[in-house]
């Protein structure tokens, strides 16, 4: 079921009720920038001692390369390239000197590819990368995944927005 395009609430075009999730998920960088704290580095400031990549900026590069991952790599079979292929541990999220600004704008250019690739691909499709054995997986599954990935990160990202600003985000 190629090009099974509907509009999602808010007047976003998504794809039936997969697009309503995914209409949900594009909001994260759009709330960050929104109500996400100003400027002076805020946004690379740790606030938990025993995670100090765990920072706005840490977390949003994070997302942006997890989207490549799947998308990209795991269904599309491109090449493995980025931070997140790399050493160390969490390269992902080793964004100092990186503007938060960037990094938004990277996370929201990542997620329209996501949604390009989603949108010309069968939700029963699968991965195609021979190195990744989570290639198995349909496209339904990835966008399930990353739905659950988007939603696992949002809620500490709000808990260190409020830490480092003190404002309670709405959503």
């Amino acid at each position: 079921m190629r090009g099974h395009r509907s509009a999602a609430p808010g007047g976003s075009e998504g794809c039936g009720r997969y697009g309503v999730l995914r209409t949900g998920e594009e909001h994260v960088g759009q709330g960050i920038r929104a109500t996400g704290p100003g400027g002076g580095g805020v946004g690379h400031r740790p606030v938990l001692p025993s995670s100090p990549l765990m920072t706005i900026a840490g977390v949003m590069s994070h997302l942006r390369w997890a989207e490549h991952l799947w998308f990209e790599v795991v269904l599309l079979g491109r090449p493995a390239v980025g931070p997140v292929f790399d050493e160390p541990e969490d390269a992902d999220m080793r964004v100092e000197g990186v503007p938060l600004a960037e990094l938004l704008d990277d996370y929201d250019r990542q997620v329209a590819v996501s949604n390009e690739i989603f949108a010309a691909q069968s939700l029963d499709d699968v991965g195609r990368h021979p190195d990744f054995d989570a290639s198995g997986a349909s496209l339904r599954w990835i966008m399930f995944h990353m739905i659950e990935v988007t939603a696992r990160h949002a809620g500490p990202l709000d808990a260190i927005r409020e830490l480092l600003d003190g404002r309670t985000g709405h959503y």
